[in-house]
């Protein structure tokens, strides 16, 4: 499977453990493996849709964690060709004997 997105990380100024990054444009395709093929495939998310990851060397800093709070955001678990491997479970792309 080949997986392709556009990433911007930010790192804390002041905690240096702590690190953020946000992929747009997640695409996927199981054909054309190719690294030298031209960027395509299928989209995980929507257009207007960002996946952030957060990772810190201890506990999240508590205006980071208030600010995901007030703004509904949840820790959940989320992999890029996991999601990608099950869309072509569901379309019936994948067979197992």
């Amino acid at each position: 499977m080949w997986l392709s997105y556009e990433r911007e990380a930010f790192y804390g100024k002041e905690d240096h453990e702590l690190r953020m990054t946000f992929d747009q444009n997640i695409l996927w395709r199981t054909e054309d493996l190719d690294l030298s093929s031209p960027i395509y495939g299928r989209s995980l998310l929507d257009e207007d849709q960002s996946l952030l990851e957060i990772k810190v060397g201890h506990a999240i800093p508590l205006w980071l964690s208030h600010f995901l709070t007030e703004n509904k955001m949840f820790r959940t678990s989320y992999s890029k060709y996991g999601n990608a491997y099950r869309t072509l479970l569901r379309e019936g792309e994948i067979n197992y004997v």
